[in-house]
């Protein structure tokens, strides 16, 4: 059986709704899907909006976003990977790769261990 039971049309957007009340989807300037077992921010899966689109994992500290600068992969608050005009993969307060216009580097934090200048 379907967990959406109704919709409701606002001002604000639509809202797919379950039975108690509590929104799986919302579309309006923001569109926020959730994980069918609450519509707090704990529960959101997908926000898309002016800003971007960010996806998230089994939390909310777990979640890759899509904006005008680039794609961000976050595992439990750290950064893990930025793809942009300089990419970085690891945590760039430990060891990590950048790889920019001038270069690539493999680092550990600041200090470059091994660099390939362009």
């Amino acid at each position: 059986s379907s967990l959406a039971t109704r919709a409701k049309i606002s001002s604000a957007g639509l809202d797919i709704l379950k039975s108690d009340g509590e929104a799986l989807a919302q579309f309006g300037s923001t569109i926020k899907l959730f994980d069918g077992t609450g519509d707090d921010d704990a529960n959101r899966k997908l926000v898309a909006d002016s800003n971007g689109l960010t996806l998230f994992g089994d939390d909310n500290a777990t979640k890759a976003v899509i904006n005008s600068s680039g794609v961000t992969l976050t595992e439990d608050n750290t950064d893990r990977a930025v793809f942009a005009a300089t990419t970085t993969i690891g945590n760039t307060s430990n060891e990590h790769i950048r790889i920019s216009g001038s270069g690539l580097e493999l680092k550990d934090g600041s200090t470059s261990r091994i660099q390939m200048v362009i």
